[in-house]
């Protein structure tokens, strides 16, 4: 918010865009570890639905900050006033995120809250 506030727009998207990947990456191969070490003498079972959704994810973050970059490099040897598809690009992207963002926590949370409920 403070970034926003100061118009430092650069830093919260990269900002942003490092809490994805780390959150995405860390947490999970932090777990793989975990789980290898609490199970040494047994296999590992994963719940595949899961893993693809994550794996979507992380493809369609990636795709949708590559998208706006790529664009814009392209578009570097057009004047100013002919580059305000860049901001509109970025925003439709960032629609886009959200939108994945939340039928994923629909996913989560309503259509298989099996595998994430607590065991009893």
């Amino acid at each position: 918010m403070f970034a926003l506030h100061k118009r430092k727009i650069h830093v919260l998207k990269y900002s942003l865009l490092g809490s994805i990947i780390s959150n995405i990456l860390l947490v999970l191969g932090s777990s793989l570890l975990c789980g290898g070490i609490a199970n040494i003498n047994k296999e590992q079972k994963f719940d595949h639905k899961q893993a693809d959704a994550n794996t979507l994810l992380l493809l369609l973050g990636l795709l949708c900050h590559i998208a706006p970059l790529l664009f814009n490099l392209h578009s570097m040897d057009l004047p100013i006033s002919d580059r305000t598809s860049d901001i509109q690009l970025s925003r439709s992207c960032s629609i886009v995120m959200l939108i994945a963002y939340v039928a994923y926590l629909f996913f989560q949370l309503k259509t298989h809250n099996q595998p994430f409920g607590s065991e009893e």
